[in-house]
């Protein structure tokens, strides 16, 4: 067997940064079926989890304010229709399955001792569904618990560079009663600004290269980021041709009008995986300000 080159073993981690966050991503959608209450009053709001194996047992990490929007979207309900809720193609109970929430880190944890998720292995960067009903996954890479380690996770640095990936709003179409969500990931972005229990990166994108198609596609330059709340974050700490990317954190939000990522620290998870009590965020520092 011929030893692998350098160049190639380089270009190899490069592709692994930039699908990591998704192998341990997945949707969470919630709404009205059209089935129940017509096209009229049919709706959809999507956002991305995590999913995390901590000390052997599954959990699936995820926004509070997802859990509260669902809470909400539930007690406004007036149709005839249930509010359904899927973490890919599989329906779940939101409130049988919450372990805890905290306001202040934006988190939630679900139990998914019990939950089947699977995707497919086809190579696209896709994962079909259908909402409320049967599915047929086609994810790029098999879907994955990630283990993190270290853990519990370490603190961001100044200098860090990060690799993130989930599911925008964007990037979903509906095909009859088929819905595809379609990834959006990205690696070697700059921490722009520290604080206790987050962190953000505001985007230059005049650098961007895309690693799937041409470098002057529109998505490059798109602000149109909702849904990706929930993503995982990770920090690529290893050395020339060696991989070495830690879990630091989950998307917390976007500021379209500042093209600003606030990133909730992974650290507000306990090593058992269970969730910090925190109080408001202390920023302290931000090159260019708060936004």
């Amino acid at each position: 067997m011929q030893p692998i080159s350098q160049s190639d073993r380089i270009n190899f981690i490069r592709k692994h940064l930039i699908t990591l966050p998704l192998r341990c991503a997945e949707p969470i959608m919630f709404g009205l079926h059209h089935e129940e209450v017509g096209e009229e009053h049919a709706w959809m709001r999507s956002a991305t989890v995590t999913l995390l194996k901590v000390r052997d047992r599954r959990l699936v990490v995820l926004n509070e304010h997802v859990i509260r929007q669902i809470r909400r979207a539930v007690a406004k309900n007036t149709t005839k229709g249930t509010v359904r809720v899927q973490i890919g193609s599989t329906p779940v109970d939101i409130e049988s399955l919450l372990l805890g929430t905290n306001a202040a880190s934006d988190l939630a944890i679900l139990d998914a001792t019990n939950l089947t998720l699977e995707r497919g292995e086809r190579l696209d960067l896709v994962n079909t569904m259908t909402f409320g009903a049967t599915c047929k996954p086609e994810g790029f890479v098999p879907l994955q618990y990630h283990q993190p380690s270290p853990w519990p996770a370490p603190d961001i640095a100044a200098d860090d560079v990060v690799m993130l990936g989930g599911f925008p709003e964007m990037m979903r179409r509906r095909a009859g009663v088929d819905v595809t969500h379609g990834t959006w990931s990205m690696a070697g972005i700059a921490i722009t600004g520290e604080g206790f229990d987050e962190f953000r990166i505001r985007f230059d994108r005049s650098g961007w290269e895309n690693e799937f198609g041409p470098s002057n596609d529109p998505q490059l330059l798109s602000r149109e980021l909702s849904g990706l709340s929930g993503s995982p974050v990770f920090v690529d700490r290893g050395a020339e041709g060696t991989l070495n990317s830690p879990l630091v954190g989950f998307v917390k939000a976007y500021q379209k009008d500042d093209d600003l990522l606030v990133i909730t620290s992974a650290t507000n998870i306990r090593s058992d995986g269970t969730l910090k009590a925190r109080p408001d965020p202390i920023f302290l520092a931000d090159d260019e300000g708060d936004g």
